[in-house]
């Protein structure tokens, strides 16, 4: 009687590509060890899709009795191994960065404990996912720019498979007219538009040997001459240099063709640094570095490349915050001597009309017989320090303490106990501006 080979062949879904053999008789490798041969895997498929930079390959097979795990390999190509893995159910995952187009084989081999069964092997083809790239220009009639007869110029096309000559590319004029094959050999392709007064957004449709399509979208107007307008105020005519945030605010906008999102916002703060696009929906704020009067001014382009006056948004004062605050510290009126009074410090820290205190830093050293002990606020320890109060200030630790809306601070001296105290706190304020040291010596000689 004729035998009958089945060849199940791989099927292309979305960005998946699976591969299965059947019925054609793998290569058996000899088992190790004695005993029933284990094998081969049966009905292996594999397949792969896209996670982006890299590609999932999954394996399965059917289960095989007497096995108690696989091993699994992933090679290339030319048979350097890129991935493995043992499994106990008869399934598999890896992951390749190898490029599109490229083959893997996925090989699994049975064992029964440490007894080595027969092998089998499938190949799998890393599927096209990526659309082709593209990058196109309008070249317009010389000293016309806003004439209906208009050629797109192809700047480049790129696909990471297909040959870029091979890429189908589809014009639609976005005016109502056919769609236009535009061909690998033509670098220019012309079109007339109506000369009707309007803005109209061409189209050209980039499409692989994979079918993956980009889209690429253009802008052409005809016979617009009118620049947009505007009106924009600053949000505040009053700073501080390096701390307030000035934001501009639109009041109103307009262009007789292009919409109000495809109109181009650049902003010029006045202090010589750079122009910045302000996109829709976005705050656009700025922050002088120094003080003087300035004059923001906001400049609008649209889709016709109609370029406005620059217009003014109003007048900025930015003064500069020199003065530092002052902080206190407060000294108990009573029961000075004693440790408990001294656990917990206070004072207050103030900026005047200045821009507002950031933090206090407090610093505490304490002398015990003839040894200096630094405070390390981090781990609530006291550690020797040297034989003088200005190593012991070297070693101690910093406590960073952010004061109430009213000014006032604290700070806690945790494991504090009897000695020659020192404390000392400065504050800063939001620009850096740091106090005179706020300070207080006292010889503690009760808990």
């Amino acid at each position: 009687m004729a035998h009958s080979s089945i060849v199940r062949v791989g099927v292309v879904i979305g960005t998946a590509v699976a591969v299965s053999m059947v019925g054609a008789a793998p290569a058996l490798a000899k088992p190790s060890g004695g005993g029933k041969p284990i094998g081969p895997v049966k009905h292996l498929v594999g397949h792969a899709s896209s996670s982006g930079s890299a590609y999932d390959v999954d394996a399965s097979w059917d289960a095989l009795a007497p096995a108690t795990k696989y091993v699994v390999k992933m090679t290339n190509s030319s048979g350097t191994q890129i991935d493995s893995g043992t499994v106990t159910s008869p399934s598999w995952s890896g992951s390749t960065t190898l490029p599109a187009a490229q083959s893997v084989r996925v090989s699994v081999t049975p064992y029964k404990g440490t007894r080595k069964g027969h092998s089998a092997s499938v190949s799998i083809t890393l599927p096209d996912v990526t659309a082709p790239n593209g990058e196109f220009s309008v070249v317009r009639e010389a000293g016309n720019p806003s004439s209906p007869n208009v050629s797109l110029h192809r700047d480049s096309v790129t696909d990471d498979v297909t040959a870029a000559s091979a890429v189908i590319q589809t014009v639609n004029w976005g005016d109502g007219s056919a769609n236009e094959a535009w061909s690998a050999a033509q670098a220019n392709l012309a079109h007339v538009f109506p000369s009707t007064k309007a803005v109209y957004h061409p189209t050209v449709t980039l499409k692989d040997a994979a079918g993956n399509e980009r889209v690429v979208t253009l802008t052409v107007a005809v016979a617009d001459t009118l620049a947009p307008t505007g009106t924009f105020a600053v949000t505040s005519n009053h700073g501080f240099a390096r701390w307030t945030q000035i934001g501009v605010g639109q009041s109103a906008i307009h262009d007789d063709l292009s919409a109000d999102s495809d109109i181009v916002r650049i902003v010029d703060w006045g202090d010589g640094t750079s122009p910045e696009v302000w996109a829709p929906g976005q705050e656009k704020t700025h922050q002088y570095a120094t003080g003087g009067t300035f004059s923001p001014t906001v400049q609008l382009t649209d889709e016709a490349g109609n370029v406005s006056a620059p217009l003014s948004a109003g007048q900025v004062t930015v003064v500069v915050d020199n003065a530092a605050p002052v902080t206190t510290l407060q000294v108990p009126s009573a029961r000075r001597s004693r440790v408990s009074s001294w656990t917990t410090l206070h004072g207050t820290a103030d900026d005047g009309d200045g821009v507002g205190v950031r933090a206090v830093r407090v610093k505490a050293v304490e002398k015990r017989r003839t040894a200096w002990f630094a405070y390390r606020p981090a781990t609530q320890r006291w550690i020797k320090a040297g034989a003088t109060k200005r190593a012991a200030l070297r070693k101690a630790g910093v406590a960073t303490v952010v004061p109430t809306d009213t000014g006032a601070w604290s700070s806690k001296l945790v494991k504090l106990t009897r000695g020659q105290l020192f404390v000392q706190a400065r504050g800063v304020d939001n620009v850096g501006n740091v106090s005179s040291p706020a300070a207080a010596t006292q010889l503690l000689r009760r808990i």
